[in-house]
């Protein structure tokens, strides 16, 4: 029948054409590849990729386009706990000289490269046909946490085992707010500016006494029990638990603390307000029963765990902790982001 005849003809004419601009295109694929504007971004941010000639633009032969057969160039990248960006861009969009901005924003985590791909497929859905091109190897973009509103509550801003419980006063230069030094009072609280102006040494009065230990050990458990918090559910909670973790990382060094920081499987590494957002999208989810522990603190950190709920305690990488010593401040994160305990 003549509708039998037209699909047949639709049919032969899609493969042909597949195959022909395939062959076009696969003459140029080590020539070309996808470049991402910036590697590193923080939630919330757009992508900006690049499509990058290494020998020059394909010349006219390649881009000449086949009736009927688009073309797609495809950017793979995971992370170590399953997160995926999978972006198929068109040919003209890409080769404008401001690159193409996605409209999706990832997600935190540290994304490797998979594969990248040309791809080749009629409009009719009948055939496609993909060729792998060059593509950066390794670590290609990392998605930083973006900050908490605050930090948990309750943390005093002291470490090691000696602790201060005396409330925040005013800082102040003002000579009436402070009183002679004697033998034995604590330097670090002698108000230099007053002793530039009058001679004297003189003991700031109202002005916390510092910390004789200020080192924090922030601990991340990113173990997710399954059962409450399953596939992406748990990977967008220890999302939660990094945002924590950057707002009291910017908090407690704003109050003269030495923070370090550690998570699963990884060494105990100090940070900063600078670099803790790039060392936070590392955090991987991992099932409560993988077998990585969390690093061992040292005697003189005072040390915070950020955890997430479980339905049972036992063989998990907090527990295995907990069992070596009970020296740490425990915060569970429940399902309501501020309901801490």
């Amino acid at each position: 029948s003549l509708i039998a005849f037209l699909f047949m003809g639709l049919f032969f004419y899609a493969f042909f054409a597949v195959a022909l601009r395939f062959f076009l295109g696969i003459r140029y694929k080590k020539t070309l590849s996808l470049r991402l504007e910036k590697q590193e971004i923080t939630q919330g941010q757009s992508m900006t990729v690049f499509l990058d000639f290494i020998t020059g633009p394909p010349n006219r032969e390649n881009r000449l386009p086949v009736p009927g057969v688009l073309v797609r160039y495809e950017l793979n990248l995971s992370t170590q706990d399953g997160r995926e960006i999978h972006l198929s861009l068109d040919y003209e969009k890409l080769r404008q000289n401001s690159g193409y901005t996605v409209l999706q924003k990832p997600l935190r985590g540290a994304y490797f490269s998979t594969e990248d791909y040309s791809r080749y497929f009629d409009a009719f859905g009948f055939f496609q046909s993909r060729t792998k091109i060059p593509h950066k190897e390794g670590l290609r973009l990392v998605v930083e946490p973006c900050m908490a509103d605050q930090s948990p509550p309750g943390l005093q801003a002291e470490g090691g085992q000696e602790y201060r419980t005396e409330p925040t006063f005013r800082r102040t230069d003002d000579r009436t707010d402070s009183r002679p030094y004697v033998p034995g009072d604590d330097p670090r609280r002698i108000n230099w500016k007053l002793y530039g102006h009058v001679g004297d040494l003189f003991i700031r009065e109202g002005e916390r006494e510092p910390p004789p230990h200020a080192q924090l050990l922030l601990l991340i458990d990113s173990s997710v029990d399954p059962v409450l918090y399953p596939g992406e559910l748990g990977r967008l909670r220890i999302d939660r638990l990094c945002e924590l973790a950057l707002a009291t990382v910017v908090d407690r060094h704003t109050e003269g603390l030495e923070i370090s920081l550690g998570y699963l499987g990884s060494p105990i590494v100090p940070c900063s307000p600078a670099d803790a957002p790039r060392l936070l999208a590392f955090v991987p989810a991992y099932p409560i029963t993988f077998p990585l522990d969390l690093p061992d603190p040292p005697a003189s950190f005072h040390t915070l765990v950020l955890a997430l709920p479980r339905n049972a305690f036992g063989s998990g990488a907090l527990d295995r902790l907990l069992k070596k010593t009970r020296a740490v401040e425990l915060f569970v994160v429940h399902e309501n982001a501020s309901d801490l305990s």
